[in-house]
Formats: structure tokens, sequence, C-alpha cells
């Protein structure tokens, strides 16, 4: 028998959190080998490698033609609560979403994630970590991948978006999310709350 990882060894090769991990193996996208009265989870290297191929043809798999975007989706929870913000500008005036970025060029999605947060509400947040992605792909002229972070609350005073992109920016329980919410950020929520990877 190959040899298998613990799950926190396997949390350190995947570069996520142990949760992470749980949620993956209850919703199906990445299974572990159940051990002991425990149950404690183990996992094949080999399968790891494969989910990690896996998630490399998704990544790439908008380059179609289209123009192609990519935005940050950031979860900022704090206690059982999450940071929205309604949405200002656009098609999609009036509706609720994360505090969204793009990706800084030279930069890692966790430090984009950071500094974008802090650009536009002045919080710090600590621990952000990719748990998702989602392929937007029903406008005719672009196509969104959308990378979902989560990261917990650490400090500051919430204030107005300078770029003018938000309103009403504020902590919302999980539960009970104001309406309407922006249908790309449904789909990370769903991800966020099912534990699934990745949805086309």
């Amino acid at each position: 028998m190959q040899n298998l990882l613990t799950i926190q060894e396997a949390s350190q090769f995947l570069h996520v959190h142990p949760n992470t991990l749980k949620r993956w193996d209850k919703s199906g996208e990445l299974k572990s080998i159940r051990f002991g009265i425990r149950g404690d989870r183990k996992y094949r290297a080999s399968d790891l490698e494969k989910f990690i191929a896996k998630s490399d043809q998704i990544s790439t798999k908008v380059t179609s033609g289209r123009q192609q975007n990519v935005t940050l989706a950031i979860i900022v929870t704090r206690e059982n609560k999450i940071l929205l913000g309604k949405r200002l500008n656009g098609d999609h005036k009036g509706f609720f979403s994360f505090i969204s970025g793009e990706l800084t060029s030279g930069k890692t999605f966790e430090q984009s994630a950071i500094d974008n947060i802090k650009n536009k509400v002045s919080i710090e947040i600590m621990m952000p970590r990719v748990f998702c992605i989602t392929n937007n792909s029903d406008a005719i002229h672009e196509q969104h991948l959308t990378i979902g972070l989560v990261a917990e609350f650490k400090e500051g005073d919430l204030q107005k978006d300078t770029s003018e992109e938000y309103t009403d920016i504020d902590w919302y329980p999980l539960e009970h999310l104001p309406s309407p919410l922006f249908e790309m950020d449904s789909k990370v929520l769903r991800c966020y709350k099912t534990g699934r990877f990745y949805i086309d």
C-alpha cells in the first residue's frame, strides 16, 4: 500500500486549511480514507496530485476566445457574520455582494485579498485562503473566473468605500443575508456552504 498522508500533511500539500479538506470530503470533491474508531482521515498522495491536475484543468478551461477576467470574491467572517456591500454601479447596481477585487500583478491571491479589503473598507484581515473557483460564462463577450477566498476579521473599523463601488457595507448574519445577492457571489457562497471546490 502506498504511503498515506494525515489531514495536516494533506492540507500543507494543497496549501488549504484542514477544515477545507473536511468540507471537500463531505461534498465528495476530494474523498479521504477513514481509519480507526475515530475515523481519522488519510489521503493518498496520488489522489492529491490528481486533484491538483483537475484544478489546473478547470482554471484553464476558459481560454476559448472570449475576453476573460479574474475576480477575487472575498468572504470576510466575523463571528457568525460576513461582510457585504450593495453595488452602486453597472448592470448589477442594487445587488449585494462580497467586497471583491482584482488580482494584483505579481502578488498572490491571498496578498491581493488583504490589499483589496484594506484599500476599500480600511480593515485588516487574517488567514485568507482560496477555497473555490467558479466559472461564470453566461455573458456573450466576457467570461469571468472567480476565485473565492475566505478570511477572518482581524482589526479596524469599517469605513465608507472611497472607490464608490459599494454602499450599505456592514456585517450580515450568514443565515439571514440581504437580497438580492449578486449571482456570481451566490455561486461562491454555495461553495462555501457545501464544501464544493468548483461550480461552472
